[in-house]
């Protein structure tokens, strides 16, 4: 983590100018878990379609930011991608990540420690990280360039020690668990805007979409 924080800081692909912080050429601003923390509760609280509309919005966010690695490092190689976004996700301060096993282009399955938000949310009946699972899912579909959603397995915020995540293409999460994929993403909802979301930044078409994601439009 700490040596992509210095080549990020080198290439000034973070910068820090009065009044504004660039990543990646992206404005963004330092925001405490307290925030992340309260923002999730009162998403869970609302119900289901908020929580995939937050889930969407950090999806898109996810394959962004890690595209932006992707192209400034030119990491043409999927090890060298799978990395970059691990070690970024754990710079942006969502706890230590290790990976468990993963197959290109099908599915990942890794951990996370020390995940803040989760512990904060502790004791919880469900799993909370909504926010991560869409930035593992967008990252996702970026490195492995297969269109990809995730779903956690388990959730420190229950366990109280860490996270279980898994990406996956849609194949792969229908056959790992179809009560689970049902409980925290809405297939339906959620695919025809990630296809609509590609097909306009995805200009060179090099995310690979299933026949499966596509029989979602109909």
């Amino acid at each position: 983590m700490w040596e992509l924080i210095k080549k990020l800081l080198i290439a000034r692909q973070i910068t820090f100018e009065e009044g504004h912080i660039e990543f990646l050429k992206q404005k963004v601003a330092f925001v405490p878990i307290d925030f992340l923390t309260e923002l999730t509760k009162k998403t869970i609280e609302k119900g289901k379609k908020d929580m995939l509309d937050l889930y969407w919005s950090a999806w898109f966010t996810g394959y962004d930011i890690t595209l932006g690695l992707t192209r400034v490092y030119k990491l043409n190689k999927f090890e060298e991608r799978y990395k970059v976004a691990m070690d970024g996700l754990s710079m942006l301060g969502f706890g230590s990540y290790k990976t468990l096993e993963f197959k290109r282009g099908e599915f990942s399955k890794f951990v996370t420690f020390t995940n803040p938000l989760a512990l904060q949310l502790y004791p919880s009946n469900n799993p909370v990280d909504h926010i991560l699972r869409g930035f593992n899912a967008g990252g996702g579909t970026a490195v492995h360039e297969t269109l990809m959603n995730c779903v956690e397995v388990e959730c420190a915020a229950q366990n109280k020690k860490q996270c279980l995540f898994v990406n996956g293409t849609t194949d792969y999460l229908k056959k790992y668990n179809p009560q689970m994929v049902e409980t925290q993403l809405d297939l339906k909802y959620l695919i025809p805007k990630q296809i609509d979301f590609l097909k306009k930044v995805d200009k060179e078409g090099i995310i690979k979409i299933s026949e499966t994601d596509y029989s979602y439009l109909k």
